[in-house]
């Protein structure tokens, strides 16, 4: 199959080449959802202690306490599948 030089993938000369470069682009594809997983799970605590209900932040509320600590779970899941991938 015919790829016109401006389409195709820089210094990719054959097919492995073609899939090294890919295979490092889906790792830093990773570890960018990764950090922003961790930074909205930092975010979204930072918030529930200064956020206040009824007197009391909503960090203090179990409901609050669940939805975080799945939260950190899934994020230490995607953590521990990219550890993998690398």
């Amino acid at each position: 199959m015919f790829v016109p030089d401006n389409n195709r993938l820089a210094k990719a000369v054959d097919f492995d080449s073609a899939n090294a470069v890919l295979a490092s682009s889906r790792l830093k594809v990773c570890w960018g959802g990764v950090s922003i997983a961790a930074g909205a799970y930092e975010a979204a605590l930072r918030y529930s202690i200064e956020r206040k209900q009824f007197g009391k932040p909503i960090a203090k509320f179990q409901i609050t306490q669940l939805k975080l600590s799945k939260m950190l779970a899934m994020c230490e899941q995607m953590w521990a599948m990219t550890i993998m991938l690398h």
